[in-house]
């Protein structure tokens, strides 16, 4: 099953993040779209590939496993791969 987006809808409204409890999610919520957004060109394939399952994050989405700065370090660098052409 493919999930829709609505690209109408606000995604990244300013200051927002009423939906993520965690204050470690919170930490680095902010700069992972920023670097997703750069790596991807759009805001709305950046927060599909930010709030989906990945297997390269144990099978949870890349804000939930960005909870320290050793798996915040590791979805970066995954943009990166994806940047270069090295992954999906």
């Amino acid at each position: 099953m493919t999930a829709s987006i609505d690209s109408s809808q606000t995604l990244w409204p300013d200051g927002d993040w009423a939906d993520l409890k965690e204050e470690s999610v919170m930490e680095f919520a902010e700069p992972i779209r920023h670097h997703a957004e750069r790596v991807f060109g759009c805001k709305v394939k950046a927060a599909v590939w930010m709030m989906h399952p990945r297997a390269a994050f144990e099978g949870i989405s890349a804000l939930e496993y960005a909870q320290s700065d050793i798996t915040y370090q590791h979805v970066i660098e995954e943009l990166e791969r994806i940047n270069h052409g090295f992954a999906c």
